[in-house]
């Protein structure tokens, strides 16, 4: 556990579903992933995501 702050880097994960209910959403649901305070960018997508 850590904290969200400003001047903070984070990991993070952002899904689409809730994975107590559905596992696979953690699979197939991921929206955007941090990791270090930096997004990765999926180069096989069209989204881009900005900062």
């Amino acid at each position: 556990m850590g904290s969200l702050s400003p001047g903070f880097r984070a990991d993070m994960v952002a899904i689409e579903g809730d994975p107590f209910k559905d596992i696979q959403a953690v699979i197939k649901g991921v929206k955007w992933v941090m990791k270090d305070g930096e997004a990765i960018i999926d180069k096989r997508s069209s989204h881009i995501l900005k900062r």
